[in-house]
């Protein structure tokens, strides 16, 4: 529409290139969100094991909540398994350098004869024995091999911790994208009315075909901005989705 009148002479090359401009960034932004939403998509379908990728469709993603996204995070999964593994090696260096006590026995018969004393019959002995292993490094090692494992404490902490914000960032994303969508919403009613009634003006002469073409084109505008956001949520969900563990139920 621009273009045209810029054409006539009734609109300056500013004007054309700031509409030509939205446009184009509306239209490059939708394309490189489907084309990130496509990876993603080719990720979840290889995760449900399809030979066929283009006859699974993709169930809808929910929104997990931050107690299931923490309790199933792989990030965190994977620092539970090293700290069991710390703390299990931590256990047993320690153990290996307490006191051992060990106690043992036998049973017999025996038959003595003597000048002086004469014994036949049962024979028992026993005895207990406590053994302290002596190791110049013993104090370094049960260190360290704690400090190992206090160590994996406080990173799996401090990686919680900037999860939890991960999830926050994403949760303000979706709420923020939700938002959008539902102004978007609203101003398509508005334009499709406004583009109808100045559709019947143009039919009965008291409105220009720029008139209908600049709204029409308005109307396309919020469209796509409305089906970024869409993407842009979905790309939210996904991020979410693929930093789990999946469940029975996924």
């Amino acid at each position: 529409v621009v273009k045209e009148r810029y054409k006539s002479g009734d609109a300056d090359i500013s004007e054309l290139s700031r509409v030509m401009l939205q446009v184009d960034q509306a239209e490059n932004r939708l394309i490189t969100l489907e084309n990130a939403r496509s990876a993603e998509i080719y990720e979840l379908k290889k995760l449900y094991g399809t030979k066929s990728l283009d006859a699974l469709k993709i169930p809808p993603v929910p929104l997990v909540d931050k107690e299931d996204f923490l309790r199933r995070n792989l990030e965190l999964l994977r620092y539970e398994k090293q700290i069991e593994s710390d703390r299990a090696r931590y256990k047993t260096v320690r153990a290996s350098y307490l006191p051992r006590v060990s106690v043992n026995g036998n049973y017999g018969y025996s038959r003595f004869r003597g000048d002086f004393q004469n014994y036949d019959g049962d024979e028992y002995g026993y005895g207990i024995q406590l053994s302290m292993p002596l190791d110049f490094n013993m104090k370094k090692d049960i260190e360290s091999n704690k400090l190992a494992y206090m160590s994996s404490k406080v990173a799996r902490e401090d990686r919680k911790k900037e999860l939890e914000e991960e999830y926050a960032k994403h949760l303000a994303a979706i709420t923020a994208g939700k938002k959008m969508i539902a102004v978007s919403e609203r101003m398509i009613k508005r334009y499709d009315a406004l583009y109808r009634f100045t559709h019947a003006q143009y039919r009965a002469g008291t409105k220009t075909d720029y008139d209908v073409a600049s709204l029409k084109n308005s109307l396309q505008i919020k469209h796509l901005e409305q089906q970024i956001q869409q993407q842009n949520i979905l790309l939210e969900k996904l991020a979410l989705f693929f930093a789990m563990k999946r469940s029975d139920s996924d």
